[in-house]
């Protein structure tokens, strides 16, 4: 086989659908770059796979995959991955202090797809946290556990996590134990909404979260009414405190809230077509 290089565009930025010619022994016909991009293409995940991350010894030059030789930050561990996670999961485990995003998101991913990516805080030092937000976006399955996460209004939406993936979100604390809360989240003086699920079609699971100082603790806003299809999300056994608003549930979302409790000094606020049911099965209306 054989390409004939000259037949390329002669523009530095090529897209998927310009042609080259390439020669094989059934003849020469023109091909699309997308065929060739795809021959250097990274191998899907091959295996489930742990990394580590520890914001106080850590260092983004090493490969993450010992305590050792853990990366610095969350992102450094997501640029490494193919975006064919091959169905395998990879869980991200924390250690060490404070993780400071410096302004800048802490995780900012929107191109993983087929897999699943924990982040467990449950080995950081005590009272450590992670200051930046978090955009989780892709078409994985995303999961938290465990993690003090401060937002730093690096988010253009202004919120802390941002959901964007046509995946699952989940939260949890990974046990039966109700009363350790998974994440402790932080909105900045209600300068933020805690989570935002803002995709057109986002299934998630929100359990054992400690909302403080949020403009809105969860809200379904989507970031174009035309294209939201269907929203989806469970919540039960959280806290809030010092949050102007709890449940925010709008355009073709449904939230079943099995929180015994008000979230916000506004407990619940329904929207354009969305639909809160509460932990007896009840749609409510307010």
């Amino acid at each position: 086989m054989s390409i004939k290089t000259n037949e390329l565009p002669g523009t530095t930025s090529m897209a998927d659908s310009d042609s080259f010619l390439v020669t094989t022994a059934a003849g020469t016909r023109k091909t699309p770059l997308s065929w060739l991009r795809g021959l250097f293409a990274p191998a899907p995940l091959g295996k489930n796979t742990n990394y580590y991350v520890n914001a106080t010894t850590g260092s983004d030059s090493n490969d993450g995959l010992t305590q050792s030789r853990a990366k610095r930050t969350i992102q450094a561990v997501l640029n490494n991955l193919p975006k064919d996670l091959g169905g395998m999961t990879v869980v991200i485990y924390l250690y060490g202090g404070t993780l400071d995003a410096g302004g800048a998101y802490a995780v900012n991913e929107g191109r993983l797809y087929h897999g699943t990516i924990r982040i467990d805080g449950s080995n950081m030092d005590p009272e450590a946290k992670v200051i930046g937000d978090l955009r989780l976006g892709g078409s994985c399955d995303w999961e938290l556990r465990n993690i003090r996460i401060q937002g730093n209004k690096a988010d253009v939406g202004n919120c802390v996590i941002r959901v964007e993936t046509a995946g699952r979100f989940t939260v949890n604390n990974g046990t039966d134990n109700h009363e350790n809360h998974a994440i402790q989240l932080d909105g900045n003086e209600q300068s933020q909404d805690g989570i935002l699920l803002l995709g057109p079609q986002t299934a998630a699971v929100i359990y054992h979260v400690d909302f403080q100082n949020c403009k809105c603790a969860v809200s379904t806003v989507p970031a174009s009414f035309q294209q939201r299809v269907f929203a989806s999300c469970a919540i039960g056994e959280c806290s809030g405190q010092n949050n102007a608003t709890g449940i925010y549930a709008s355009h073709a979302s449904i939230v079943f809230d099995r929180t015994t409790g008000a979230l916000g000094s506004v407990r619940r606020v329904l929207q354009f077509g969305g639909l809160i049911v509460d932990g007896s099965g009840n749609f409510v209306k307010e």
